[in-house]
């Protein structure tokens, strides 16, 4: 749970060393011991490989088309996003999206 509410909202992983964090981890988990940033490292570079493994096996069976639009920017404050559409479309002409 702790990588998916890193990972989804873009938290630094000294997240984790975050003494209000450790209290109310401590508090809802009392037997929890604490991770380290490179244990949540190596836990980010594990999930990165299943979620390609994912997308790979998808599109090696996708027998329609794909269509990939890709969309950079920079925010006001300097922050650089990027957003990754994979559109499916399959025969009979089902229109799939992938986020």
């Amino acid at each position: 749970m702790i990588l998916s509410l890193i990972v989804k909202n873009k938290l630094p992983l000294k997240f984790i060393e975050y003494a209000d964090f450790k209290k109310l981890v401590s508090y809802l988990y009392p037997n929890c011991s604490p991770i380290s940033r490179g244990t949540l490292l190596n836990d980010i570079h594990k999930l990165f490989k299943q979620e390609k493994i994912k997308i790979k096996e998808v599109i090696q069976n996708c027998v329609g088309r794909i269509s990939f639009t890709v969309d950079l920017w920079t925010s006001i404050d300097n922050d650089r996003n990027c957003f990754l559409l994979q559109t499916i479309i399959q025969p009979p002409m089902i229109l799939l999206l992938l986020t």
